[in-house]
């Protein structure tokens, strides 16, 4: 954990393989330094990112969702409407 102005960071990176394992970690670059990557496939990962009062949340490809979704808190904050920008912008 680290601190940066607005509080203590958190962050949760969970990797789902193929033999119905996952792989938790604090990030990609740790995630490369398990062996289990080497025998087995990532299908998806959802990564949890929390400072201050700021949450987001990435998924791709975890089975209950299809594709990438990324949901924000609070809603009504710049972080959540950067996020619909680039929601909207990938649509066009």
């Amino acid at each position: 954990m680290e601190t940066y102005g607005l509080g203590v960071e958190t962050r949760t990176l969970t990797i789902d393989l193929s033999r119905g394992r996952q792989l938790e970690v604090q990030n990609f670059t740790e995630a490369l330094e398990h062996t289990e990557l080497d025998v087995e496939t990532p299908l998806g990962f959802s990564l949890y990112y929390k400072t201050g009062d700021y949450k987001i949340l990435v998924n791709l490809n975890t089975g209950w969702t299809d594709g990438l979704l990324i949901q924000t808190e609070p809603n009504d904050s710049e972080l959540s409407q950067a996020v619909d920008n680039v929601r909207y912008f990938s649509h066009i």
